[in-house]
């Protein structure tokens, strides 16, 4: 009961910090963090339900290893074009639910897979959380190949989410040059699709998916290369940065 106590606590702390950090998103954005502090709620009367009946909180287990693993990773590698070579057995998962995975190093994966008696309640870096939106693969209204009728409702996690998956996806990325990228992060709000056309990028941008997250990239500092997650709406863009964020990269 006291280890559900804490989570339970925990939970709290991060529900209030992602809820501050959504204050900075653009308002499609707010709607994920509404839907997040409903799954957390759900995922906070799981584990007291689990206590009360003297059991414990779900730990993190291998995303293949789960029921939903290897379906869920299929939306998601179709969706943003994720290469066959990405390290799938460093992602880790709580068994409660697979939209929430986290990336961790390969010592702490083979850790966890040669000792199934390990309970970590804790893991890695956020690679994908929990959004409002709903992913099916490639984005369409169709299901991906041998998931039929299934879908995931997650998005790729913070600045640091973006800089371990770019380097293997294949859509949903875009990557311009400095002189665009520095203009668009310090535009205090979303910027115009239309206006991207000065810039020289529209095209760059035509190709991603309306009302989906997607990684932006610079193109000119190939030894350091920066990544950050952003959002397409129906007529804006907007690098998903809280302001201090933001303004440390300037």
């Amino acid at each position: 009961k006291a280890e559900a106590e804490r989570m339970l606590q925990e939970l709290k702390k991060q529900e209030e910090a992602d809820l501050r950090e959504a204050e900075g998103e653009e308002e499609e954005d707010l709607e994920a963090a509404k839907f997040k502090k409903k799954e957390d709620a759900k995922l906070a009367k799981e584990v007291k339900q689990a206590a009360e009946a003297g059991g414990s909180a779900d730990p993190f287990v291998p995303l293949l290893s789960c029921p939903r693993g290897k379906e869920v990773w299929a939306i998601l590698s179709q969706h943003y074009g994720i290469t066959e070579d990405f390290p799938t057995t460093q992602l880790l998962v709580s068994s409660v639910s697979c939209a929430n995975v986290a990336y961790v190093s390969s010592e702490v994966a083979s850790l966890v897979s040669a000792f199934p008696s390990l309970k970590p309640l804790a893991a890695g870096v956020r690679l994908f959380v929990r959004s409002s939106n709903t992913l099916r693969g490639n984005g369409s209204k169709d299901s991906v190949e041998g998931a039929e009728a299934s879908s995931v409702k997650c998005r790729i996690c913070g600045s640091a989410g973006a800089r371990i998956l770019a380097p293997y996806m294949k859509k949903q990325l875009a990557v311009i040059p400095r002189s665009a990228f520095m203009t668009l992060l310090k535009h205090p709000r979303p910027y115009q699709l239309e206006d991207l056309e000065a810039l020289g990028i529209r095209e760059t941008f035509e190709t991603l998916l309306k009302n989906h997250d997607f990684v932006m990239g610079c193109d000119e500092d190939s030894a350091s290369p920066i990544y950050l997650p952003a959002y397409k709406g129906h007529k804006t863009i907007k690098i998903l940065l809280k302001t201090r964020e933001s303004e440390s990269l300037h």
